[in-house]
């Protein structure tokens, strides 16, 4: 038969709950909560029967989309205790067709809370069970473009609303509902009719009926029986037993009231035993709960001790790597050095001195490097020295067996950057000087390819050589070159200079200059080349007419 159930509640997140899970819930839906950065996906509990957002007239398309909705509704709730939207939940009439009971419930929204300016959620469960009914989410901001009112309309709460009539809300919702019900019977042709009344105040005799839930009417509905199915089933036994009864009371009253009253202290009875069988499986979920935050927790710190783990095995990788790193790396240094050391001595080294078991190679404003040979009572120790004269004429001690070349060793630790910014620019002046080598042997060779040079006159040791970009001048001081270009003097080699290293500073001449005189040297040389190939013609051509022998 038609019962009566019209139920509302606050969705607010002091009692920790949120608008999206609460929507992803009714809907079976799954939706991400942007504020949290949490999803929430009941589409396991199965669809429902019926879902709908209604809204007025004036709301733009991003209403009808359930997330974004629910999303914009958190969003523009910022307190932690929030009021974020209002529910109703209401039964059903059982007697009405399925379409009956969805175009019933989507009217009685549009018309008591989507026609004052409330978006309405609405959600249809078991509309083919015993417990057909609809939950209905409702917003407690007017829209406002993107968005909602920056302030909750007051007329649309409880505690606010329809106080010059001196009457609640949910009174007047209560009575809309019953009307809406009870036209929506008569219109199906059915006899029955709900009363928001109390069984009491309808002067009707009757054990009031119990709500059967979503759990335990899906289960029912299954097949599954539950003892809150047998509870509801046992009231309307009782219920139509009592009908019975009202017929027989002018028989025998006391009778009636005596088996009345046994079957209420037996309803009370598995009333009470179906409580502490909540209670228990409450207590026994619990348990479980608590098991498996046990469990996640001891996952969770096995996890953490492996990743912790697996980041000290890679620290410790890499604090090797780098030491193999900055070993390697002073390898190469001590190599560059003694590499420098050698060019030193074999490029430009000057016997200085000598001793019987030491002597001096290669001295310069900075540096000095010597030999040394000495004879102890196990091994004959021929080595390299290296001194550095600044820093307090410290000694870098590098020695290195000149038989077995591979076993260098160092000595002392006085190797520093300093010492290794030393040796690298000594290692660039060699680089330099020997570009100025090359460079002086190139234009060298280009200045007596031309076979013919211009003497000056009163002065037959002056040799000039001039061309359209430089000019070439061979005295007794030395080897000059000039660029025509505004640049001046580009190349001064005085003459009989041994090192190079007194010269580099004097050598200002470019790639384009070494270019330039690559160039003219392969030119001249192709003349030379075409000229000794005429004369060699001309030497065949006189031979064949018997002029030469």
């Amino acid at each position: 038969m038609a019962i009566y159930h019209f139920s509302a509640q606050i969705i607010s997140r002091s009692g920790g709950k949120s608008a999206t899970a609460s929507a992803a819930y009714r809907a079976r839906e799954k939706i991400y909560d942007q504020r949290t950065k949490q999803t929430f996906d009941y589409r396991y509990k199965g669809q429902a029967d019926h879902c709908q957002i209604l809204a007025p007239a004036h709301a733009k398309s991003w209403v009808y989309d359930r997330e974004l909705l629910w999303n914009k509704v958190e969003a523009a709730e910022r307190r932690k205790d929030s009021q974020l939207a209002r529910e109703i939940n209401v039964a059903l009439p059982i007697e009405l067709s399925r379409d009956e009971k969805i175009q019933l419930g989507l009217s009685f929204v549009k018309n008591q809370y989507v026609s004052i300016g409330m978006v309405a959620d609405v959600a249809f469960h078991d509309l083919d069970s015993h417990n057909p009914h609809f939950h209905v989410m409702l917003t407690t901001r007017q829209l406002e473009g993107e968005g909602f009112a920056s302030t909750k309309e007051k007329a649309w709460r409880p505690d606010f609303a329809y106080k010059k009539a001196k009457s609640d809300l949910l009174v007047i919702e209560r009575a809309a509902w019953q009307d809406y019900a009870n036209a929506a019977l008569e219109k199906a042709g059915r006899v029955e009719r709900i009363d928001r009344r109390t069984l009491e105040a309808q002067g009707i005799e009757r054990l009031p009926q119990i709500h059967l839930g979503a759990q335990v009417a899906a289960m029912e509905k299954r097949g599954i029986r539950t003892a809150t199915g047998d509870l509801y089933r046992r009231i309307d036994s009782v219920n139509a037993e009592i009908a019975k009864l009202q017929i027989k009371l002018d028989i025998n009253r006391h009778q009636i009231q005596a088996e009345k009253e046994l079957e209420t202290l037996l309803i009370k009875k598995q009333t009470e035993e179906l409580r502490k069988q909540r209670e228990q499986e409450r207590n026994r979920q619990l348990e479980e709960k608590k098991r498996k935050q046990l469990e996640q927790f001891a996952q969770k710190l096995i996890e953490e001790i492996r990743q912790k783990s697996i980041q000290r095995e890679a620290e410790l990788e890499a604090q090797f790597q780098a030491d193999a790193q900055a070993k390697a790396l002073k390898n190469k240094q001590i190599a560059d050095i003694i590499n420098t050391a050698n060019n030193a001595i074999d490029r430009y080294g000057s016997e200085l001195g000598k001793l019987p078991y030491i002597q001096i190679i290669f001295d310069s404003e900075n540096y000095r490097i010597r030999t040394s040979n000495l004879l102890n009572e196990y091994d004959l120790s021929i080595g390299k020295t290296l001194v550095i004269k600044d820093r307090e004429s410290k000694e870098i001690l590098l020695k290195y067996n000149q038989y077995n070349s591979g076993k260098n060793q160092l000595i002392s630790e006085n190797i520093s950057p300093e010492c290794v910014e030393h040796f690298a620019r000594l290692s660039s002046k060699f680089e330099q000087a020997k570009r100025v080598k090359d460079f002086y042997k190139l234009t060298n060779d280009f200045f007596w390819k031309l076979g013919k040079v211009q003497k000056l006159e009163g002065n037959p040791s002056r040799w000039v050589a001039e061309g359209n970009k430089y000019k070439l001048v061979l005295d007794k001081e030395g080897f000059k070159i000039t660029a025509k270009d505004g640049r001046g003097e580009i190349f001064n080699y005085p003459k009989g200079v041994r090192n190079p290293e007194l010269v580099v500073t004097n050598c200002k001449f470019t790639e384009l200059d070494i270019n330039n005189f690559k160039q003219a040297s392969k030119e001249i040389n192709n003349i030379l080349l075409k000229i000794r190939q005429q004369e060699e013609q001309q030497r065949r051509q006189r031979r064949s007419r018997g002029l030469e022998l």
